[in-house]
């Protein structure tokens, strides 16, 4: 009874890793679609970007890595590689952050909604990661 019980929470914490890890790439994607449009909608908001090439760029980037991580549950052990590079980013994109609340102060609560959740999910992923890895080698060694 033990044991089965055990195998229903390895089951649903994998379920749940997989869904928190395809919802986590949708957001990336959505995120870069954002990106994408922000300087159609900068001059509406009087905002003068310069170049807007950092914007498109980063959007590229971000759709890329929300699709890589989507694509990563299909086998998050295999592709796990993926996983840090996304949470690794997620990281750094404090920096960035950081540095436009400085030099755009209209957009702090934005910018700290994103930065909790980069944080919290970059936190969470890497949890249920080390959870679902070592499931993974303790179901491969029987």
């Amino acid at each position: 009874m033990v044991k089965m019980l055990k195998m229903v929470e390895m089951v649903s914490n994998r379920k749940f890793f997989i869904y928190f890890l395809q919802f986590s790439g949708i957001v990336e994607m959505i995120v870069a679609l954002a990106f994408f449009t922000f300087p159609l909608f900068a001059d509406l908001l009087e905002i003068d970007l310069g170049i807007p090439l950092f914007f498109l760029f980063s959007a590229i980037s971000f759709f890329a890595l929300g699709f890589l991580l989507w694509y990563a549950t299909k086998d998050p052990y295999t592709y796990r590689i993926i996983i840090y590079v996304s949470c690794a980013f997620r990281f750094l994109m404090v920096i960035p952050e950081v540095s436009t609340i400085v030099f755009y102060p209209r957009f702090l609560s934005i910018l700290l909604i994103g930065l909790g959740y980069d944080w919290f999910s970059s936190i969470l992923t890497l949890i249920l990661l080390k959870k679902y890895c070592k499931s993974h080698e303790n179901t491969e060694d029987k």
